[in-house]
């Protein structure tokens, strides 16, 4: 904005500065029981639509229609089910026992315009999660390609100890078929695979997309003693 003051004959500049960045996100949420609503339920169905739409799994993802449907694919009472829940992704886990809980998914959009948000947002609710069930075991299925990566910094890290990591293809397609066919032509396991850093990414798809990890593991004094303090963000 721009004003002539005609006794000084000077020009006064304003400069009003504007920051423009990515659409306003939704802030992280955590459900518990009750409060799981169907309105959360369709906002997961619709980032499993689009995470389908990536092309990122083929897995024929079962549409949520009830917390009561919930309840039933885990085998569990609605107290035990958790939801954190951001503007692209979300984490689902279940309190099996007072000394064990299992993250049952942990699915995020690939295509985002602010990745790092998203990753910070993420690492936030694991740290939540670990911080509140840090006296129990922790079971959880894990895509090597999108959350066993977190898995692997904070096991890396020192903050958790792993109690086993056994390496799985469950995706049952034609073309998966005759991907491991080949893998187990060149290699005697996933894991050897894995441990190949030159290994054939193959060109119609990734395989690591569709390689799972069933970890389980505790949390270690290192970790608490870091985030103790921290309180949930």
């Amino acid at each position: 904005m721009y004003f002539f003051n005609s006794k000084h004959k000077k020009i006064i500049i304003y400069v009003i500065i504007y920051v423009v960045g990515d659409k306003m996100r939704r802030k992280v949420e955590h459900y518990n029981g009750k409060t799981i609503s169907r309105k959360v339920l369709n906002r997961i169905n619709l980032i499993d639509l689009k995470i389908i739409q990536e092309g990122i799994t083929q897995f024929e993802m079962a549409k949520l229609k009830s917390v009561k449907a919930l309840c039933k694919e885990h085998d569990t009472t609605k107290e035990q089910e958790h939801i954190i829940i951001g503007e692209d992704w979300y984490i689902i886990y279940t309190e099996i026992s007072e000394e064990e809980i299992e993250i049952k998914d942990w699915m995020a959009i690939h295509n985002v315009e602010n990745k790092l948000t998203q990753t910070m947002e993420m690492y936030s609710a694991l740290k939540n999660i670990l911080l509140e069930h840090k006296d129990c075991y922790i079971e959880g299925m894990l895509r090597h390609s999108t959350s066993y990566p977190f898995y692997q910094k904070i096991l890396d890290n020192g903050y958790i100890e792993e109690i086993c990591d056994v390496v799985a293809i469950y995706e049952d397609t034609e073309e998966i078929e005759q991907i491991k066919q080949q893998i187990f032509s060149q290699y005697d396991s996933y894991e050897e695979y894995l441990q190949d850093e030159s290994r054939n990414k193959y060109e119609s798809v990734s395989l690591d997309d569709y390689i799972y990890h069933e970890v389980s593991f505790t949390v270690t004094n290192a970790f608490i003693n870091k985030y103790k303090h921290s309180g949930r963000k």
